[in-house]
């Protein structure tokens, strides 16, 4: 069903449907409810950010109550946070940087309360890991710095493990670290004469 949902909303949206099927498999979140859930490693960065947006939407037509209202507001102050993010450039504007300050303390105040609710409750909901407090650091600063986050966190490694991923996948054991490295070299060459021709 939330698949069918999600699907409908991509295609009105006109943005592009992760490949795979949203499930609580996708979430690595067990029938017994005893551990955390998780999202599967195999969705990518960009499926991801689709998945926020999918949420944050959802969850605001769904929300009815206070506990509901508040995980609308976690997952739309972390789409809104993307969204501002994606609009510009390595420097913010100020309003830009204002913006995106506000919608991740929105995130991060909402997320550690359903996570405080969550424990109360004895629920496996919520998990605080620590890449949420390097998070909170990044947005501490980043109304004075007015640096774009997409401009300097891991967004263009991910891009490159994935890459490599798939060239060292299409080469023999035997020479996979050489073969590797030489296709990567003609890859990066090819990228560079297509933008300086």
């Amino acid at each position: 069903m939330k698949t069918l949902e999600m699907q409908t909303w991509c295609r009105v949206n006109r943005v592009k449907r992760p490949p795979r099927s949203f499930s609580l498999n996708l979430i690595g979140w067990s029938m017994s409810r005893s551990v955390y859930p998780v999202l599967h490693s195999a969705v990518k960065a960009a499926d991801t950010k689709t998945l926020i947006f999918w949420v944050a939407n959802a969850a605001y037509h769904d929300a009815r109550d206070d506990h509901s209202r508040l995980r609308a507001a976690c997952a739309y102050g972390l789409a809104d946070f993307h969204h501002t993010l994606e609009q510009h450039g390595d420097v913010l504007p100020h309003h830009a940087a204002t913006r995106a300050t506000r919608s991740a303390y929105i995130f991060i105040k909402a997320y550690q309360q359903l996570a405080a609710d969550a424990l109360r409750s004895q629920k496996c909901l919520w998990k605080i890991r620590p890449k949420m407090h390097y998070f909170v650091h990044m947005v501490d600063r980043l109304e004075a710095s007015r640096r774009n986050p997409r401009s300097f966190q891991c967004y263009g490694d991910e891009d490159l493990m994935g890459a490599f991923t798939k060239i060292a996948s299409a080469t023999h054991r035997r020479t996979v670290m050489l073969r590797s490295l030489q296709r990567y070299t003609i890859l990066v060459g090819q990228r560079w004469k297509s933008k300086h021709t």
